[in-house]
Order: C-alpha cells, then structure tokens, then sequence
C-alpha cells in the first residue's frame, strides 16, 4: 500500500468514527466556514454542483435551502460521514450520493456546473491529481470554489501551529 493511500485511509477512518459527533463538535467553525463560502456562490436555478467531500450534508443543506432548484451530488470517502448527509436528505430523492476519495473521483468530462470543496482540500493525498480531476468533471466556463483553513478570527491560532509543524 502506497504512502497515499495509507493518508487517504487514516483521514477516512477517523471520520468514519467521528462524523456522529462532527457538527456538534465543529459547530461555530462550520457556522462560519459556511457562510463564507456561501456568500462567494451565485447560482442559477438546475445547475449541477459537485460537493467532493461533502460530509454530513450541512452544507448543502443550506444550499438547497438557499438555491431551490440546484442538483445536486454529494460525494465523501467516509461512509459515516455520507451515511449522516443520506439521513439529512432522505426525503429528497433527487440528491445522488457517491463514495470516492477525490484523488479517484469517477465522472463523466464537463459534468457540473460548480465543484465545491470547503475544509477537505488540506487532506488530499495528492492535490494536483484533484485539481486536474475537478478540471476535467467541470463544464466550460464552470467554477471550482475551495474554502479551507480560514484565517479569520480565533482560527489563527490553528493556523499558526500548523505552519509551525
């Protein structure tokens, strides 16, 4: 087993075991990741929008809830994680759901109208392999938008640790 995979399946593993107590642990620094990446979209009603690693669904909750009319596709290598974004949307037959790690994503070529990726892109194994993945499922003219390690507010201190690492 490559270097790669052993990352991407320790990431995995502990969202399989943690995505029950994910929101409730994260809440503030979801709350606030959320909003910004939803003040930074802009969609048009029946576009198809691409959340790689999605998790428990949260955020395309409040997609859906503020953009009626996206279709949507939910995509995360946890099962825990997907299995809590599956109950959230139970009752919405039209969100597909998918289970690939973002290195092995599995579209067909210019596919989505928008790729979302907020607080994931800092996992991948092999980023420029995702970015030349993202490029190829998105339309002509689509839009990859990545949120990931906000430096605003108290998140500094995390920020700060880590580029000391």
């Amino acid at each position: 087993m490559s270097n790669q995979q052993k990352k991407i399946d320790k990431t995995v593993g502990f969202y399989d075991t943690f995505s029950t107590k994910y929101e409730r642990r994260y809440s503030a620094y979801l709350e606030h990741t959320h909003k910004r990446l939803l003040e930074a979209m802009d969609l048009s009603a029946g576009e198809r929008i691409l959340d790689i690693s999605c998790g428990t669904g949260l955020l395309a909750a409040e997609l859906t809830a503020r953009f009626p009319g996206t279709k949507l596709t939910l995509n995360d290598p946890s099962e825990g994680m997907l299995a809590m974004a599956k109950e959230r949307f139970k009752h919405k037959p039209s969100v597909q759901f998918t289970n690939y790690t973002a290195e092995g994503i599995r579209f067909d070529e210019e596919s989505f109208d928008r790729v979302i990726c907020l607080n994931s892109f800092h996992y991948y194994a092999d980023q420029p392999l995702v970015i030349e993945n993202i490029s190829q499922v998105l339309k002509p003219g689509g839009r990859f938008i990545i949120l990931d390690w906000n430096r605003e507010g108290w998140f500094h201190i995390p920020n700060a640790i880590i580029s000391c690492l």
